[in-house]
Formats: C-alpha cells, structure tokens, sequence
C-alpha cells in the first residue's frame, strides 16, 4: 500500500522524498500535506489585495461608479474615494464593512453586480461612519449612494433619528461661522447636527459634527426626505 501510494504521487511529478516527509510520515500524512499546501498556494492569489495592479483597480473604480457605488475618478488608483466606493459597496452587498484593499475574490463579486440592492421598505437615510458615505432608499430598494464626509470624535452618535426641519439654499453655520455660506439644503435630525451640502467632502471625517454631502447630493435628498422621515447613523470611523 505505501509503494502504491509513493508511486501515485510521483505519477503527478512529487517526489516524496524531497518533501523530507517520507522517512518520517506514512503517505496519509504525506498526501495531507500535500494538499495543505495547494490550498495555501491557490488561496493567498485569490484572497491577497490586487490593489497594487492598476488595471484591477481601474476595473473596480468603473464597476463601482456604474453600479452607483462612489469611488471616485477612474484612475487606477487605490486612494480613498475608491476605498469608501468599495466599502459602502461590501456594506449594501451583506459583507463586512472596511476601506481595505480590494481583493481578487471581490473583484470577480463586483463583475457579477449590476444594480444597487434591495433594501426595507419605506423611505429613509442611512449614514455609515465607516465607509463615509450615505445612501438613501424608497419603494424597497437603495435608490443612490452619495459620497460623505461626518464629523470628528464619532459625531454624529449612532442611533436612529428623525428629520425635524430642513432649510433650503446657502447658509452660514451659527456655531461655526464662516466667512461664505458653508451649509446648502440642511436637514436637521439629531439637535444642531444635520444632513447639508457642501463643497469639501473629503473620504474622512472633517465636520464639526455634521454630515456634509456634495451640493448635488444634497439637492437630491432635499427634493425626496420629507419632515418625519428615519435617519439611521451606523458603523465607526
């Protein structure tokens, strides 16, 4: 039996005794670890990050972008605004949300991914602190995903809200005053801190504790949320 299975393994081009396993193992061992070590080498190419070639980048930024997911320009570049495009994707997508590399296992997910997912019914925001981003969802689906910027120290605390009062135009933060208007389209749902436009929404947290979005974006949420309306803050920064 253990020359037959010696002679099997050298029929597939493994010498066993090269390994250094055969003097000491019997072949059950042998075989075990042979296996072992195809799994390790096929697993890392599929797991490991493929940020560093550009061109899987550049693919992820365009799948990304088309689905309605914001990763920013299509560049080739594994920068922040691609991370909160494949974050917030992997949060509407069930997995684990992070702003980690992109994988080749996730890659070959994104090619398969034609449409944002189904959501609860109704109509609401959610704010997700760990992507940096906000998406809104009606009629039981995500309906658009807007690049985001919350505010520092955790602000705004996660928990469910409500909006209470919304504001149009350009305006000027009382508490944080500024030499132009600094806030466009405002809706408000937790106190001072709100949902408004604005024209610095960096991947990170740079607000006083607000969530800025880009005046496109607001104007899109100004035109659907209505006074009453949930607003859910999740995730860490």
């Amino acid at each position: 039996m253990r020359s037959a299975r010696v002679g099997e393994l050298r029929a597939i081009g493994v010498s066993v005794n090269t390994m250094g396993l055969a003097p000491r193992y019997g072949p059950r061992t042998v075989v075990f670890v042979m296996i072992a070590a195809l799994v390790l080498a096929v697993v890392p190419s599929m797991s490991s990050p493929a940020y560093g070639q550009s061109s899987d980048i550049r693919e992820a930024q365009t799948l990304l972008n088309e689905v309605g997911y914001p990763a920013g320009p299509v560049d080739g570049l594994d920068g922040p605004q691609t991370r909160r495009g494949l974050c917030t994707w992997r949060r509407l997508e069930g997995r684990v949300a992070h702003r980690g590399p992109l994988t080749t296992f996730e890659l070959q997910a994104l090619r398969t991914t034609t449409e944002l997912p189904a959501a609860d019914d109704g109509r609401g925001i959610t704010v997700d602190k760990t992507c940096q981003s906000v998406f809104y969802r009606e009629d039981g689906r995500w309906q658009q995903v807007l690049a985001a910027s919350t505010g520092w120290g955790g602000l705004p605390r996660e928990g469910d809200y409500t909006i209470f009062r919304t504001r149009n135009g350009w305006h000027t933060s009382t508490l944080y005053p500024a030499a132009s208007p600094n806030m466009y389209k405002t809706m408000y749902f937790s106190g001072v801190i709100a949902v408004h436009g604005s024209n610095h929404v960096p991947a990170r947290p740079v607000s006083a504790g607000c969530v800025r979005v880009t005046p496109a974006g607001a104007d899109y949420l100004h035109a659907r949320i209505h006074i009453g309306d949930p607003i859910q803050v999740i995730g860490r920064y």
